[in-house]
């Protein structure tokens, strides 16, 4: 059972319903999917690089997996325990939260030349959910 202290409306004008990353139902889940946007946006202003989607797909600009992993786990908070069970709730909601935006087809991964990359995609724009995702 949960409770709505807003009036009714209100709710749906605070959480931005037209915001894809926004929205699974859980809060704990949307707060994860919204964080990873918020990372993957800042790392890929910051550091994102522009390369051409394989095998021969227009420039776009991308961002190293890693970079976005470790930026995700630094604004993670995690429950008290041990470090190794810090270490493993923040690559649970990594994942979760990885996974859950790719199936969405709000990113894509590819690799190139061994290394993962990150992009937004667009599913909604003509032509890019055919992109081939490696």
């Amino acid at each position: 059972m949960v409770i709505d202290w807003l009036p009714p409306g209100t709710a749906e004008a605070a959480t931005a319903p037209d915001d894809p990353w926004a929205k699974p139902r859980r809060q704990d889940q949307r707060t994860v999917a919204l964080r990873l946007k918020r990372v993957l946006m800042t790392i890929l202003a910051e550091q994102g690089v522009d390369l051409p989607i394989p095998p021969d797909g227009p420039v776009v600009r991308m961002v190293d997996q890693r970079l976005v992993r470790k930026a995700f786990y630094a604004c993670t908070p995690t429950e008290e325990g041990t470090p190794k069970q810090k270490a493993e709730s923040r690559r649970k909601q990594f994942t979760r939260a990885l996974g859950w935006a790719e199936q969405e087809q709000l990113i894509a991964a590819h690799e190139i030349e061994g290394v993962t990359y990150l992009r937004l995609s667009r599913p909604d724009v003509a032509g890019e959910a055919e992109v081939p995702e490696s």
